[in-house]
């Protein structure tokens, strides 16, 4: 449950967990193919706000990050005075008048609910998803257009779920929903490659793979990928009956 998530940020979220005194009985894990490509651009440590890491934390930047000495020096830059550093934030959460909207932030998170739940879109209109789309065929379509995964992300995959084999875990993987529209973005190639080493994964690591791909309609996932509130809520219907048993 953490944006932009791939198996670095997955495996940073269940040692945070463990480390604060939490261990999980079971872990439902992501598995989207384009978080796995992990090179250049998309390389999954750019995406990590270096600023909200913990001490605890620098084990797996050491093994996973670009350039681990990097990070550290933005880590204790931001440390060094916290008031000065958070200045925006901190203006946003006291005085968010005094700040040009354009400036602001809070939009992202100013709705969440006491349990952390940020609603999604609750309609969309043809016209607003053909002025997006443009801007998601030109970041995905590239990604998918030379498609294999990373090796950074398979050594942290394949260490979350030997972390969970050894703490007695129980760990599936799922996949999510995406719409026709998105799915036409990936080649043959890149399904080929993608579906290849998950079979591979699921067979040497021994863990099963759900298949929730198909679970949303098209019309409830605007940008190919993100369900509005409605597509929430049916695909959590058909998730809990997976994962619950019938009384």
């Amino acid at each position: 449950s953490m944006s932009g998530a791939g198996p670095i940020l997955q495996l940073l979220t269940l040692e945070r967990l463990l480390e604060d005194g939490v261990k999980p009985d079971a872990l439902l894990i992501e598995f989207w193919p384009a978080v796995y490509r992990g090179d250049g651009p998309y390389r999954e440590d750019r995406r990590i706000n270096a600023e909200r890491l913990r001490s605890a934390d620098m084990p797996i930047v050491d093994r996973y990050f670009c350039d681990p000495a990097a990070t550290k020096e933005r880590l204790q830059a931001s440390r060094i005075f916290p008031a000065w550093h958070l200045r925006r934030e901190l203006l946003i959460r006291s005085w968010p008048d005094s700040m040009p909207w354009k400036d602001r932030n809070d939009g992202s998170w100013c709705t969440l609910d006491g349990w952390g739940w940020l609603p999604g879109r609750t309609g969309v209109t043809a016209e607003q998803v053909e002025r997006g789309w443009p801007d998601v065929a030109a970041f995905y379509a590239p990604l998918y257009r030379d498609y294999s995964v990373a090796p950074v992300a398979d050594r942290a995959l394949r260490e979350l779920l030997a972390r969970c084999r050894e703490l007695g875990i129980a760990a599936k993987l799922i996949g999510l929903p995406e719409s026709s529209r998105f799915r036409g973005l990936q080649p043959p190639h890149a399904i080929r490659v993608s579906e290849e080493y998950r079979s591979r994964i699921e067979r040497e690591c021994g863990v099963p793979f759900l298949d929730g791909r198909a679970w949303g309609r098209d019309a409830a996932l605007p940008d190919g990928f993100h369900l509005m509130q409605d597509g929430a809520k049916e695909f959590t219907r058909k998730l809990t009956g997976q994962l619950v048993p019938p009384k």
